[in-house]
C-alpha cells in the first residue's frame, strides 16, 4: 500500500527524463497515485508521450495540451481533467521559461517583453493553474506542489486551509499530508527515494 493510493495527481512541467516533474511523477506513481500530464508545445508532447508510455497503466493517463500563457488552454485542460476524474488531489507546478536571447545576454540587457514572458510562464502560471484547479481540489480536499529553484523548501498551512483552499508545498520531497515521502519510506524500511 502506497502513501498516495487513490490520489489523483496532475503533473505540469515534464520536459524530459531529467525533469524534476518527471522524477516526482514516477515517485508519485510508485506510491499509488493516478497521474495526468500536460505539455505546452507539440515538441514537448512527443517527449511527454515517450516517457509516459514507460509507466504501468499509461493507457489511462491523460496527456493534454496546456500553454500556460493562454487562459483558454488552462480552462480547457482543467475542464477535461474534471470531466475525466471529477476531482484532483495534487497539482505539481514545475514550469519555467525564458527566451534564449534573454538568457544569452547580460542581465541589464534583458528585454521588457522577455521578462514579462519569463514571469508569466515561471511565476504567474502557478496562480492561473491553481485558480483553475481549485474546484477539483475542493471536491477532493487536495494539495499543490510548488517547486522553487533553491534547494530548501517549506510547507505552509494545514492539510486544508480555511475555505477548502489547497495546502502549498515548496519542496519536491513534501507530500499531501505534510509528511515527506522519504520519511514514510524510511519508516517502512524501504530506504530513501533520493532527490530528483
Amino acid at each position: 500500500m502506497g502513501l498516495l493510493d487513490g490520489k489523483k495527481a496532475i503533473v505540469m512541467g515534464v520536459g524530459n527524463q531529467r525533469s524534476i516533474a518527471w522524477g516526482i511523477a514516477t515517485a508519485f506513481q510508485r506510491e499509488g497515485a493516478e497521474l495526468a500530464f500536460s505539455y505546452a508545445t507539440e515538441r514537448l508532447r512527443e517527449n511527454v508521450e515517450k516517457l509516459v508510455v514507460t509507466l504501468p497503466g499509461h493507457e489511462t493517463m491523460p496527456i493534454l495540451p496546456c500553454d500556460v500563457t493562454k487562459q483558454e488552454e488552462i480552462d480547457a485542460f482543467f475542464a477535461t481533467i474534471g470531466e475525466r476524474w471529477g476531482s484532483a488531489d495534487i497539482l505539481v507546478h514545475s514550469m519555467a521559461f525564458a527566451a534564449v536571447e534573454d538568457l544569452r545576454g547580460r542581465f541589464h540587457e534583458i528585454s521588457r517583453d522577455g521578462l514579462k514572458l519569463a514571469i508569466d510562464v515561471s511565476a504567474f502560471s502557478l496562480i492561473a493553474i491553481t485558480r483553475a484547479a481549485l474546484p477539483l481540489f475542493e471536491r477532493a480536499r487536495g494539495a499543490e506542489l510548488q517547486l522553487h529553484g533553491h534547494g530548501e523548501g517549506r510547507s505552509r498551512g494545514g492539510d486544508a486551509l480555511p475555505g477548502g483552499r489547497p495546502r502549498t508545498f515548496e519542496h519536491p520531497g513534501e507530500c499531501h499530508l505534510g509528511r515527506s515521502v522519504e520519511d514514510a519510506r524510511r519508516e517502512r524500511g524501504e530506504g530513501d527515494l533520493g532527490r530528483a
